[in-house]
């Protein structure tokens, strides 16, 4: 039979630490963590977007400049594309449909628009361009054919063999 009285420090005798008798404290793995120093101030966390936004040094056809880090990888992501790689062509594509480079042209209305007859008809596309649909104010109107029809003064003189006419109508 053991005797217990031998493995436990006592008063009057201590616990000696050596060969096969571990310090009491981390006999059995439980140890405390180390104590920190105090005196010392916190260190900020970086701001990553920061990082991320901030312009990089870089060679662009044998030209040193500063880019935007998303620029500069997708530069990079480019040359592998030209290269031929399948995984840069596809993770090309996919930067290019999340800025909206694939997505289809629709219209923002479908429907007919009844113009003028005595406007030519890429005067009238211009107008509708910049001024909306239909009805249009006179006033604006005779503005854009008055340059219209200087427009085309201007090229019959550029180009004598020009036989067009303001009252052509493009059609």
């Amino acid at each position: 039979m053991r005797d217990d009285s031998a493995q436990k420090p006592s008063a009057d005798r201590p616990y000696e630490v050596g060969y096969c008798k571990p310090p009491i404290a981390t006999r059995f793995g439980q140890r405390q963590p180390p104590k920190r120093r105090s005196g010392g101030t916190e260190q900020p966390l970086p701001d990553i977007a920061a990082i991320l936004d901030r312009p990089i040094a870089v060679k662009v056809n044998g030209r040193n400049g500063r880019l935007h880090p998303h620029e500069a990888a997708l530069h990079g992501l480019f040359g592998r594309v030209v290269k031929g790689e399948i995984r840069a062509i596809k993770q090309f594509l996919k930067e290019c449909d999340r800025a909206g480079l694939l997505a289809a042209q629709t219209a923002a209305f479908d429907c007919v628009v009844h113009l003028p007859n005595d406007i030519p008809w890429e005067l009238a596309c211009y107008i509708l361009q910049h001024a909306g649909l239909p009805p249009w104010d006179p006033l604006l109107v005779a503005s854009y054919l008055a340059e219209y029809k200087a427009d085309l003064e201007r090229l019959e003189r550029v180009e004598p063999g020009n036989k067009r006419s303001p009252d052509d109508h493009g059609r």
